[in-house]
C-alpha cells in the first residue's frame, strides 16, 4: 500500500513539476531563440539584420545569464552588441564569425569566455576583458584581424592555447602586475613563471626574436600570423613546442635551435625534433621552390608547410609514415609532390587548398594507394590531382573494379568517358559461353547476371562497337570451384 502511495505521489509529481529541475523547449523573444534550465536564460540564436544588437536582461521573468554555443555564428549585419550584466557565461564559438562587429561590451559579471567565442570577429578593434573574466578558452580571440591591444585582468586563471593567433594588428598584450597566473614582457604573453611562452602578438614590428633563457614551452600557435617575423630563435632549454607554433609567418625564413639543445634541432632553418624523424616547421617564406625532406623524416607534423607560397616541389622519402593535419595546406604554387609507399595516413587538410596541384608521384601500385588512410575533408586537390603509380598507370586511367555477389557481377567503371562501350564475357575453358555489350552513361556501377556455367569472366572497355579499341587493360576474373 505504501508502494502504491508512493507511486502516485511521485507521478503528481512529475506532471505538475513540483520540486523538479526542468529544461525548457527552445522558444522566442524578438529575435533572439532561447531555452531557460534552472530558472536561467541561455540565448541560442540571434536572427536579425540589425547593426546594434542589446542582448535583453531577462526573458520570462528569469535573467539571462549565458550566451549559448554558436549563438550569433555567421551574424554578419551587427556592429555593435551590448551584454547585460546578467550574463556569466560566453559559450563555445558563440560569436564566431560576426565579421562586422567593431565594439563589444563584456560586462563585469562574466566568468567565462569560451573556445573560439569570437574567432573571424575582423572589424574588433578593442576589447575589455572584465576583472570578474577567470576563463578565456582556446582561439577565444584568434583570427580577429584589426584588434590592436588587449589586456589581460588580474583574476584571469587560464587562457588556452592560440588565443590571439593570426592575430596580424595586434602588437601588445597587456597583463595586470596582479595577475597570479599570467604576465607580460615587451608585449609578450607568458606564464608567470615565464616557462611557458603563450602568445607572441602577431603585429610586433621586430623581424628578430630570441626567445629568452628560462623558457621550456612553446603554446601551440604561439607565432601564428608573425608578419614581420624573418627569423627566430629557439633557446637550448625548450623540451616542448605546440603544433603550428609558427604558421602563417610571411615573412620568416629561418628558425634557429641552440646547438646544445636537447629535444630539437635546425637545419637551413628548418625546425626538426632533435633526431629528425618529425619536421616540424619549414619557414613560410624560405625562397627555395623544391624541397626533399631529409630520409630520417618519419612524420610531417601538423601544419609544417602551412602557407609555404614558394614550394613548387616536394619529395617526401622513403620510410615516412604520416602526413599530418594541414601539413602542406595553402601552398599555392606546389604543382607536385612525391610520396612513398611507407605512407599510411593522409591527415585532414593535408593539401588543402593546394589549388596548383596536379601530379602525385608514388612509388607503390593502385593497391599500395587505396590502403592508405586519407581523410578527404579538405584534401579535395589532392583527389583532383592525377597519381603516378609505380607500374606505369595513373589514377586518371580508364579501368574497372568487379565485385561478385552470387551469379551477380557488379562493375564500377573508373575514368571511364560516356559512350564508351563495356564488354563483359564469360568463358568455359577457351570457349565463349555469355556475352553482353553496354553502352556505358556514366553511371556509378553496372550489373550483369550471366547464363550458363563459366570459369573466367573478363570485362572490356572499347572506344565503341565499331572501333575496336580498346581504352584500358581488361579486367579479368577467374573463378575457383
Amino acid at each position: 500500500m505504501k508502494r502504491t502511495i508512493l507511486a502516485i505521489l511521485c507521478t503528481i509529481i512529475c506532471v505538475l513539476g513540483l520540486g523538479m529541475t526542468t529544461a525548457s523547449a527552445e522558444s522566442y523573444y524578438g529575435n533572439f531563440e532561447y531555452t531557460i534550465s534552472n530558472g536561467e536564460v541561455t540565448i541560442t540564436l540571434y536572427d536579425n539584420s540589425e547593426t546594434e544588437v542589446i542582448i535583453p536582461h531577462e526573458i520570462e521573468g528569469h535573467p539571462v545569464t549565458s550566451i549559448g554555443e554558436y549563438a550569433f555564428l555567421n551574424c554578419y549585419s551587427p556592429e555593435t552588441i551590448i551584454i547585460p550584466d546578467s550574463v556569466t557565461t560566453i559559450e563555445e564559438s558563440a560569436f564566431t564569425h560576426c565579421y562586422r562587429l567593431t565594439s563589444i561590451v563584456i560586462p563585469d559579471s562574466v566568468t567565462i569566455i569560451g573556445d573560439f567565442a569570437f574567432v573571424s570577429c575582423r572589424s574588433l578593434t578593442s576589447v575589455v576583458i572584465p576583472d570578474s573574466v577567470k576563463t578565456i578558452g582556446e582561439y577565444a580571440f584568434s583570427h580577429c584581424n584589426n584588434l590592436t591591444s588587449v589586456t589581460i585582468p588580474k583574476n584571469v586563471e587560464y587562457i588556452g592555447a592560440s588565443v590571439f593567433y593570426n592575430c596580424r594588428s595586434l602588437t601588445e598584450i597587456i597583463v595586470d602586475e596582479n595577475n597570479i597566473s599570467y604576465c607580460s614582457e615587451n608585449g609578450i604573453l607568458f606564464s608567470k613563471d615565464k616557462t611557458v611562452l603563450k602568445a607572441y602578438p602577431a603585429g610586433k614590428s621586430e623581424e628578430t626574436y630570441i626567445i629568452q633563457d628560462g623558457v621550456t614551452s612553446i603554446e601551440v600557435g604561439a607565432f601564428g600570423g608573425c608578419d614581420n617575423l624573418k627569423s627566430i630563435t629557439i633557446p637550448d632549454g625548450v623540451t616542448t613546442i605546440g603544433d603550428c607554433a609558427f604558421a602563417l609567418g610571411t615573412s620568416l625564413t629561418a628558425i634557429n635551435v641552440a646547438v646544445n639543445n636537447a629535444d630539437y634541432c635546425s637545419e637551413n632553418g628548418i625546425l626538426f625534433t632533435k633526431d629528425k624523424t618529425v619536421l616540424i616547421a619549414y619557414p613560410p617564406a624560405k625562397s627555395q621552390e623544391t624541397y626533399i625532406i631529409p630520409n630520417t623524416v618519419k612524420t610531417i607534423g601538423k601544419g609544417s608547410f602551412d602557407n609555404c607560397g614558394n614550394l613548387t616541389s616536394i619529395t617526401i622519402p622513403d620510410g615516412a609514415s604520416a602526413i599530418g593535419d594541414s601539413a602542406f595546406s595553402d601552398c599555392s604554387s606546389l604543382t607536385n609532390v612525391t610520396i612513398p609507399n611507407s605512407v599510411t595516413t593522409i591527415e585532414v587538410r593535408a593539401f588543402g587548398e593546394c589549388t596548383n596541384l596536379t601530379d602525385v608521384y608514388y612509388n607503390g601500385t593502385k593497391s599500395d594507394w587505396d590502403c592508405i588512410k586519407i581523410f578527404y575533408s579538405g584534401n579535395e586537390c589532392l583527389e583532383k590531382a592525377t597519381i603516378h603509380y609505380s607500374d606505369g598507370t595513373t589514377s586518371k586511367d580508364a579501368s574497372t573494379s568487379t565485385t561478385i555477389e552470387g551469379n551477380t557481377y557488379i562493375v564500377t567503371p573508373n575514368n571511364v568517358d560516356s559512350g564508351y562501350v563495356i564488354i563483359f564475357a564469360c568463358y568455359k575453358g577457351k570457349s565463349l559461353v555469355y556475352k553482353d555489350i553496354y553502352t556505358y552513361e556514366n553511371e556509378n556501377e553496372i550489373i550483369f547476371t550471366p547464363n550458363g556455367e563459366h570459369d573466367k569472366v573478363k570485362i572490356m572497355v572499347w572506344e565503341s562497337v565499331t572501333n575496336l579499341k580498346p581504352v584500358c587493360e581488361a579486367e579479368e576474373i577467374l573463378l575457383t570451384t
